[in-house]
Protein backbone atom coordinates (compact mmCIF):
# COMPACT_ATOMS: atom_id res chain seq x y z
CA UNK A 1 0.00 0.00 0.00
CA UNK A 2 2.70 2.43 1.01
CA UNK A 3 4.42 1.54 -2.65
CA UNK A 4 1.34 2.46 -4.58
CA UNK A 5 1.26 5.26 -2.40
CA UNK A 6 4.72 6.60 -3.30
CA UNK A 7 4.24 5.54 -7.12
CA UNK A 8 1.11 7.86 -7.32
CA UNK A 9 2.75 10.96 -5.21
CA UNK A 10 5.80 10.43 -7.50
CA UNK A 11 3.71 9.80 -10.99
CA UNK A 12 1.19 13.37 -10.05
CA UNK A 13 4.53 15.29 -8.87
CA UNK A 14 6.14 14.10 -12.41
CA UNK A 15 2.82 15.06 -14.20
CA UNK A 16 2.75 18.88 -12.47
CA UNK A 17 6.50 19.68 -12.70
CA UNK A 18 6.38 18.56 -17.04
CA UNK A 19 2.92 19.38 -17.68
CA UNK A 20 2.04 22.42 -16.18
CA UNK A 21 3.76 25.13 -18.01
CA UNK A 22 2.88 25.12 -21.45
CA UNK A 23 1.11 27.92 -23.63
CA UNK A 24 2.41 31.49 -23.39
CA UNK A 25 -0.20 34.08 -21.84
CA UNK A 26 -1.36 35.57 -25.30
CA UNK A 27 -2.19 32.13 -26.24
CA UNK A 28 -3.92 31.44 -23.02
CA UNK A 29 -5.70 34.88 -23.02
CA UNK A 30 -6.99 33.89 -26.61
CA UNK A 31 -8.31 30.72 -25.71
CA UNK A 32 -10.04 32.30 -22.75
CA UNK A 33 -11.60 34.93 -25.04
CA UNK A 34 -13.27 32.61 -27.76
CA UNK A 35 -14.85 30.53 -25.01
CA UNK A 36 -15.86 34.19 -22.96
CA UNK A 37 -19.65 35.13 -23.86
CA UNK A 38 -19.37 38.68 -24.02
CA UNK A 39 -16.90 38.19 -26.98
CA UNK A 40 -19.23 37.44 -28.70
CA UNK A 41 -21.56 40.03 -27.72
CA UNK A 42 -18.70 42.22 -28.29
CA UNK A 43 -18.03 41.53 -31.67
CA UNK A 44 -22.05 41.92 -32.38
CA UNK A 45 -21.49 45.61 -31.35
CA UNK A 46 -18.53 46.06 -33.98
CA UNK A 47 -21.30 45.21 -36.40
CA UNK A 48 -23.64 48.03 -34.73
CA UNK A 49 -20.79 50.41 -34.70
CA UNK A 50 -20.08 49.74 -38.82
CA UNK A 51 -23.72 49.87 -39.17
CA UNK A 52 -24.02 53.18 -38.20
CA UNK A 53 -21.30 54.58 -39.71
CA UNK A 54 -22.95 53.29 -43.11
CA UNK A 55 -26.36 54.99 -42.06
CA UNK A 56 -24.05 58.26 -41.55
CA UNK A 57 -22.76 58.08 -45.20
CA UNK A 58 -25.91 57.03 -46.39
CA UNK A 59 -27.61 59.64 -49.32
CA UNK A 60 -30.70 60.54 -47.11
CA UNK A 61 -30.90 60.87 -43.45
CA UNK A 62 -34.17 58.69 -43.40
CA UNK A 63 -35.59 56.28 -45.65
CA UNK A 64 -37.70 57.89 -49.01
CA UNK A 65 -41.52 57.46 -48.84
CA UNK A 66 -43.52 56.54 -51.81
CA UNK A 67 -47.26 57.70 -51.86
CA UNK A 68 -49.75 56.31 -54.53
CA UNK A 69 -53.26 57.82 -54.70
CA UNK A 70 -56.35 57.73 -56.45
CA UNK A 71 -59.72 60.32 -56.78
CA UNK A 72 -62.25 59.30 -58.80
CA UNK A 73 -66.30 60.20 -59.07
CA UNK A 74 -67.36 56.87 -59.28
CA UNK A 75 -69.38 56.65 -55.77
CA UNK A 76 -71.40 60.33 -56.30
CA UNK A 77 -71.29 62.05 -60.09
CA UNK A 78 -69.99 58.63 -61.90
CA UNK A 79 -69.18 61.06 -64.72
CA UNK A 80 -65.71 59.53 -65.27
CA UNK A 81 -63.75 61.91 -63.63
CA UNK A 82 -60.55 60.45 -62.34
CA UNK A 83 -57.01 60.86 -61.32
CA UNK A 84 -54.07 58.84 -60.32
CA UNK A 85 -50.87 60.49 -58.00
CA UNK A 86 -47.79 59.05 -57.36
CA UNK A 87 -45.38 61.18 -55.20
CA UNK A 88 -41.76 60.16 -54.00
CA UNK A 89 -40.15 61.81 -50.65
CA UNK A 90 -37.13 62.25 -49.84
CA UNK A 91 -35.65 63.46 -46.67
CA UNK A 92 -32.73 66.16 -46.52
CA UNK A 93 -29.70 66.06 -44.13
CA UNK A 94 -30.00 69.31 -42.37
CA UNK A 95 -26.98 71.62 -42.40
CA UNK A 96 -23.93 70.38 -40.21
CA UNK A 97 -26.54 67.03 -39.41
CA UNK A 98 -24.58 64.35 -41.48
CA UNK A 99 -20.94 65.62 -40.40
CA UNK A 100 -22.42 65.70 -36.48
CA UNK A 101 -24.00 62.21 -37.56
CA UNK A 102 -20.69 60.50 -38.53
CA UNK A 103 -18.95 61.77 -35.73
CA UNK A 104 -21.36 60.43 -33.55
CA UNK A 105 -20.73 57.10 -35.25
CA UNK A 106 -17.28 56.82 -35.33
CA UNK A 107 -17.44 57.91 -31.28
CA UNK A 108 -19.87 54.86 -31.00
CA UNK A 109 -16.86 52.46 -32.75
CA UNK A 110 -14.38 53.73 -30.64
CA UNK A 111 -16.71 53.00 -27.17
CA UNK A 112 -17.26 49.65 -28.97
CA UNK A 113 -13.12 49.21 -29.19
CA UNK A 114 -12.22 50.32 -25.80
CA UNK A 115 -15.05 47.85 -24.40
CA UNK A 116 -13.61 44.77 -26.09
CA UNK A 117 -10.09 46.20 -24.52
CA UNK A 118 -11.64 46.57 -21.33
CA UNK A 119 -13.61 43.02 -21.32
CA UNK A 120 -9.95 41.38 -22.36
CA UNK A 121 -8.39 43.35 -19.64
CA UNK A 122 -11.32 42.17 -16.86
CA UNK A 123 -10.72 38.14 -18.36
CA UNK A 124 -6.61 38.68 -18.19
CA UNK A 125 -7.57 40.09 -14.43
CA UNK A 126 -9.52 36.54 -13.62
CA UNK A 127 -6.96 34.60 -15.18
CA UNK A 128 -4.05 36.04 -13.30
CA UNK A 129 -5.87 35.53 -9.97
CA UNK A 130 -6.65 32.23 -10.90
CA UNK A 131 -2.82 31.01 -12.24
CA UNK A 132 -1.14 32.02 -9.29
CA UNK A 133 -3.76 30.09 -6.69
CA UNK A 134 -3.23 26.85 -9.39
CA UNK A 135 0.85 27.50 -8.45
CA UNK A 136 0.31 28.27 -4.72
CA UNK A 137 -1.89 24.85 -4.73
CA UNK A 138 0.63 22.95 -6.89
CA UNK A 139 3.43 24.06 -4.47
CA UNK A 140 1.65 23.36 -1.69
CA UNK A 141 0.84 19.96 -3.22
CA UNK A 142 4.16 19.14 -3.53
CA UNK A 143 5.29 20.05 -0.40
CA UNK A 144 2.89 17.87 0.96
CA UNK A 145 4.02 15.15 -0.99
CA UNK A 146 7.65 15.75 0.04
CA UNK A 147 7.06 15.58 3.74
CA UNK A 148 4.65 12.52 3.19
CA UNK A 149 7.96 10.96 1.14
CA UNK A 150 10.01 12.21 4.56
CA UNK A 151 7.74 10.98 6.96
CA UNK A 152 7.80 7.71 5.37
CA UNK A 153 11.09 7.40 4.91
CA UNK A 154 11.44 8.45 9.13
CA UNK A 155 8.47 5.68 10.16
CA UNK A 156 10.66 3.30 8.44
CA UNK A 157 14.08 4.12 10.41
CA UNK A 158 12.28 4.19 13.42
CA UNK A 159 10.37 0.84 12.89
CA UNK A 160 13.94 -1.07 12.44
CA UNK A 161 15.23 0.78 15.41
CA UNK A 162 12.29 -0.40 17.28
CA UNK A 163 12.90 -3.86 16.18
CA UNK A 164 16.61 -3.75 17.02
CA UNK A 165 15.30 -2.07 20.61
CA UNK A 166 17.25 1.00 20.41
CA UNK A 167 13.84 3.12 20.40
CA UNK A 168 10.34 2.72 22.31
CA UNK A 169 7.27 1.14 20.51
CA UNK A 170 5.52 5.02 21.32
CA UNK A 171 8.09 6.53 18.93
CA UNK A 172 6.90 3.81 16.38
CA UNK A 173 3.64 4.93 17.11
CA UNK A 174 4.31 9.27 17.58
CA UNK A 175 5.69 8.56 13.79
CA UNK A 176 2.33 6.84 12.28
CA UNK A 177 -0.25 9.15 13.65
CA UNK A 178 2.53 12.26 12.22
CA UNK A 179 2.38 10.00 8.89
CA UNK A 180 -1.46 9.82 8.65
CA UNK A 181 -1.66 13.52 8.97
CA UNK A 182 0.76 13.80 6.22
CA UNK A 183 -1.21 11.57 4.09
CA UNK A 184 -4.31 13.89 5.07
CA UNK A 185 -2.48 16.51 3.99
CA UNK A 186 -1.74 15.07 0.51
CA UNK A 187 -5.51 14.57 -0.08
CA UNK A 188 -6.83 17.63 0.65
CA UNK A 189 -4.13 19.58 -1.14
CA UNK A 190 -4.83 17.15 -4.47
CA UNK A 191 -8.42 18.21 -3.94
CA UNK A 192 -7.96 21.55 -4.04
CA UNK A 193 -5.53 21.29 -6.77
CA UNK A 194 -7.70 19.81 -8.61
CA UNK A 195 -10.84 21.95 -8.27
CA UNK A 196 -8.77 25.12 -9.56
CA UNK A 197 -7.60 22.80 -12.12
CA UNK A 198 -11.00 22.50 -13.46
CA UNK A 199 -12.14 25.73 -12.91
CA UNK A 200 -8.78 26.74 -14.96
CA UNK A 201 -10.19 24.54 -17.84
CA UNK A 202 -13.79 25.71 -17.61
CA UNK A 203 -12.22 29.26 -18.65
CA UNK A 204 -9.16 28.56 -20.65
CA UNK A 205 -10.20 25.28 -22.57
CA UNK A 206 -6.64 24.04 -21.47
CA UNK A 207 -4.72 22.21 -18.84
CA UNK A 208 -1.99 23.41 -18.72
CA UNK A 209 -0.78 27.06 -16.58
CA UNK A 210 1.61 30.13 -18.90
CA UNK A 211 4.62 29.94 -19.33
CA UNK A 212 6.56 31.83 -17.94
CA UNK A 213 4.33 32.66 -15.43
CA UNK A 214 6.19 35.56 -13.70
CA UNK A 215 5.28 38.55 -15.17
CA UNK A 216 8.21 41.34 -15.81
CA UNK A 217 7.89 44.44 -13.46
CA UNK A 218 6.12 47.06 -14.75
CA UNK A 219 7.31 50.86 -14.86
CA UNK A 220 5.37 52.72 -11.86
CA UNK A 221 3.69 55.53 -13.40
CA UNK A 222 0.17 55.23 -14.51
CA UNK A 223 -0.41 55.15 -18.19
CA UNK A 224 -2.02 57.91 -20.59
CA UNK A 225 -5.65 57.83 -21.70
CA UNK A 226 -5.12 56.29 -24.47
CA UNK A 227 -3.10 53.88 -23.28
CA UNK A 228 -5.02 52.50 -20.52
CA UNK A 229 -7.96 50.19 -21.74
CA UNK A 230 -10.75 51.24 -18.65
CA UNK A 231 -9.28 55.05 -19.32
CA UNK A 232 -9.94 54.91 -22.44
CA UNK A 233 -13.31 53.67 -22.43
CA UNK A 234 -14.21 56.51 -20.10
CA UNK A 235 -12.24 58.76 -22.36
CA UNK A 236 -14.21 57.34 -25.59
CA UNK A 237 -17.56 57.65 -23.24
CA UNK A 238 -16.80 61.25 -23.18
CA UNK A 239 -16.23 61.85 -26.89
CA UNK A 240 -19.59 59.67 -27.73
CA UNK A 241 -21.61 62.23 -25.29
CA UNK A 242 -20.08 65.25 -26.88
CA UNK A 243 -21.05 64.13 -30.16
CA UNK A 244 -24.28 62.98 -29.48
CA UNK A 245 -25.26 66.67 -27.57
CA UNK A 246 -23.84 67.82 -30.75
CA UNK A 247 -26.08 65.96 -33.16
CA UNK A 248 -28.88 66.73 -30.69
CA UNK A 249 -28.18 69.99 -31.45
CA UNK A 250 -28.11 69.84 -35.23
CA UNK A 251 -31.29 68.38 -35.12
CA UNK A 252 -33.76 70.35 -33.40
CA UNK A 253 -36.24 69.28 -36.30
CA UNK A 254 -37.11 66.92 -38.83
CA UNK A 255 -35.19 66.73 -41.59
CA UNK A 256 -36.98 68.43 -44.76
CA UNK A 257 -38.04 66.56 -47.65
CA UNK A 258 -38.14 66.81 -51.33
CA UNK A 259 -41.56 65.71 -52.95
CA UNK A 260 -41.60 64.91 -56.92
CA UNK A 261 -44.77 63.63 -57.97
CA UNK A 262 -46.61 62.93 -61.08
CA UNK A 263 -50.21 63.50 -61.58
CA UNK A 264 -52.52 61.77 -64.79
CA UNK A 265 -56.14 62.84 -64.71
CA UNK A 266 -59.52 63.41 -67.01
CA UNK A 267 -62.42 65.38 -66.69
CA UNK A 268 -65.16 63.16 -67.55
CA UNK A 269 -65.56 59.83 -69.68
CA UNK A 270 -64.82 60.47 -73.42
CA UNK A 271 -61.56 63.50 -72.45
CA UNK A 272 -58.20 62.19 -73.19
CA UNK A 273 -55.70 61.66 -69.96
CA UNK A 274 -53.78 64.85 -69.24
CA UNK A 275 -50.55 64.41 -67.17
CA UNK A 276 -48.48 67.03 -65.24
CA UNK A 277 -45.22 66.98 -62.83
CA UNK A 278 -45.29 68.54 -59.15
CA UNK A 279 -41.96 69.52 -56.89
CA UNK A 280 -42.68 70.43 -53.27
CA UNK A 281 -40.37 70.94 -50.18
CA UNK A 282 -41.52 69.97 -46.66
CA UNK A 283 -39.54 71.95 -43.92
CA UNK A 284 -40.64 71.15 -40.45
CA UNK A 285 -40.08 73.62 -38.04
CA UNK A 286 -37.98 73.40 -34.72
CA UNK A 287 -39.62 73.25 -31.70
CA UNK A 288 -37.06 74.34 -28.76
CA UNK A 289 -39.60 73.31 -25.71
CA UNK A 290 -39.82 70.12 -27.69
CA UNK A 291 -36.14 69.36 -28.04
CA UNK A 292 -35.20 70.99 -24.42
CA UNK A 293 -35.53 67.24 -22.72
CA UNK A 294 -33.41 65.70 -25.27
CA UNK A 295 -30.90 68.25 -25.34
CA UNK A 296 -30.67 68.27 -21.23
CA UNK A 297 -30.35 64.38 -21.11
CA UNK A 298 -27.45 64.61 -23.33
CA UNK A 299 -25.95 67.33 -21.55
CA UNK A 300 -26.48 65.48 -18.51
CA UNK A 301 -24.68 62.26 -20.12
CA UNK A 302 -21.29 64.57 -20.96
CA UNK A 303 -21.04 65.47 -17.41
CA UNK A 304 -21.64 62.48 -16.05
CA UNK A 305 -19.43 60.46 -18.13
CA UNK A 306 -16.66 63.51 -17.76
CA UNK A 307 -16.88 63.27 -13.85
CA UNK A 308 -16.69 59.55 -14.33
CA UNK A 309 -13.27 59.99 -16.34
CA UNK A 310 -11.87 62.21 -13.41
CA UNK A 311 -13.06 59.64 -10.70
CA UNK A 312 -11.74 56.77 -12.80
CA UNK A 313 -8.33 58.05 -12.71
CA UNK A 314 -8.04 59.42 -9.11
CA UNK A 315 -9.30 55.65 -8.06
CA UNK A 316 -6.75 54.29 -10.38
CA UNK A 317 -3.80 56.64 -9.38
CA UNK A 318 -4.48 55.39 -5.83
CA UNK A 319 -5.34 51.62 -6.62
CA UNK A 320 -1.57 51.77 -8.38
CA UNK A 321 0.14 53.43 -4.85
CA UNK A 322 -1.47 50.65 -3.01
CA UNK A 323 -0.27 47.98 -5.39
CA UNK A 324 3.51 49.61 -5.26
CA UNK A 325 3.57 49.13 -1.38
CA UNK A 326 2.07 45.88 -1.79
CA UNK A 327 4.63 44.72 -3.84
CA UNK A 328 7.70 46.07 -1.66
CA UNK A 329 6.49 44.41 1.34
CA UNK A 330 6.09 41.10 -0.51
CA UNK A 331 9.52 41.55 -1.58
CA UNK A 332 10.13 42.30 1.84
CA UNK A 333 8.58 39.32 3.34
CA UNK A 334 10.68 36.87 0.65
CA UNK A 335 13.77 38.16 1.91
CA UNK A 336 12.81 37.46 5.33
CA UNK A 337 11.00 34.09 4.60
CA UNK A 338 14.16 33.12 2.91
CA UNK A 339 16.61 33.91 5.76
CA UNK A 340 14.63 31.90 8.04
CA UNK A 341 14.10 28.99 5.83
CA UNK A 342 17.83 28.91 5.95
CA UNK A 343 18.41 28.83 9.85
CA UNK A 344 15.17 26.54 10.15
CA UNK A 345 16.81 23.67 7.56
CA UNK A 346 20.28 24.28 9.52
CA UNK A 347 18.53 23.37 12.92
CA UNK A 348 16.66 20.20 11.65
CA UNK A 349 20.02 18.94 9.98
CA UNK A 350 21.96 19.17 13.44
CA UNK A 351 18.84 17.57 14.98
CA UNK A 352 18.17 14.76 12.66
CA UNK A 353 22.34 14.26 13.23
CA UNK A 354 21.73 13.99 17.24
CA UNK A 355 18.68 11.85 16.73
CA UNK A 356 20.85 9.68 14.41
CA UNK A 357 23.25 9.25 17.74
CA UNK A 358 20.49 8.67 19.99
CA UNK A 359 21.18 11.82 21.76
CA UNK A 360 17.60 13.54 20.74
CA UNK A 361 14.16 11.81 21.68
CA UNK A 362 11.70 11.79 18.75
CA UNK A 363 9.45 14.81 19.55
CA UNK A 364 12.02 16.89 20.12
CA UNK A 365 13.06 15.89 16.23
CA UNK A 366 9.57 16.29 15.18
CA UNK A 367 9.27 19.77 16.26
CA UNK A 368 12.57 20.69 13.97
CA UNK A 369 10.59 19.18 11.37
CA UNK A 370 7.35 20.76 11.61
CA UNK A 371 8.99 24.19 12.02
CA UNK A 372 11.31 23.67 8.80
CA UNK A 373 8.49 22.54 7.12
CA UNK A 374 6.93 26.12 7.83
CA UNK A 375 9.36 28.08 6.77
CA UNK A 376 9.60 26.09 3.69
CA UNK A 377 5.62 26.64 3.22
CA UNK A 378 6.48 30.38 4.02
CA UNK A 379 8.91 30.89 1.51
CA UNK A 380 6.62 29.36 -0.96
CA UNK A 381 3.46 31.78 0.27
CA UNK A 382 6.15 34.50 -0.13
CA UNK A 383 7.12 34.24 -3.51
CA UNK A 384 3.76 33.23 -4.48
CA UNK A 385 2.85 36.92 -3.03
CA UNK A 386 5.32 38.36 -4.32
CA UNK A 387 4.43 37.29 -8.26
CA UNK A 388 0.63 38.13 -7.53
CA UNK A 389 1.74 42.04 -6.80
CA UNK A 390 3.64 41.84 -9.81
CA UNK A 391 0.49 40.72 -11.89
CA UNK A 392 -2.02 42.93 -10.24
CA UNK A 393 0.02 46.33 -10.06
CA UNK A 394 0.29 45.19 -13.68
CA UNK A 395 -3.35 44.84 -13.75
CA UNK A 396 -4.23 47.92 -12.51
CA UNK A 397 -1.63 49.39 -14.86
CA UNK A 398 -3.48 48.23 -17.47
CA UNK A 399 -1.45 46.00 -19.28
CA UNK A 400 -2.07 42.72 -20.53
CA UNK A 401 -0.18 39.40 -19.16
Amino acid sequence: MRILSMTCTFLLSYTLLTGAYAADWQETLDAAWRRLPEARASAALGNVAAARREAADSWFPEAPTLTIGERSDRFNRKRGAVEYETELALPLWLPEQRAASRAAAESGASVQSAQHDRLRLQLAGELRELAWSIHQAGEQRRENNAKLQATLSLEDDIARRVRAGELARSDLNLIRIERSEAESDVAEADAQHAALLRRWHTLTGRETLPDPLLETLPAAPLPDDDEHPLLRERTAAVAAARTALTLSRQTQRKPPELAVSYRHERGEYGEGFAGSVGIALKIPLASTTLNAPRLAEDNATLIAAEAGLEDLRRRLDDECNQQQAALTAAARRQALAEDNRRAARDNLALFEKSFALGELDLASLLRARTAAQRADSAVRKAAGDHGRAIARLRQTLGLLP
